[in-house]
């Protein structure tokens, strides 16, 4: 059954737009970032 490669592909691409949008919010909240500098790496 490929529905679980399916799954995992698209596991793989929700995170990556997950850390793509996370990157873009760290550049627009570039102020908020010093304070979540501690928890963001």
């Amino acid at each position: 059954m490929a529905t679980s490669i399916d799954f995992k592909a698209n596991f793989i691409i929700l995170f990556f737009t997950v850390s793509l949008m996370n990157n873009q919010n760290t550049l627009i909240d570039c102020k908020q970032t010093e304070l979540n500098s501690n928890f963001s790496v």
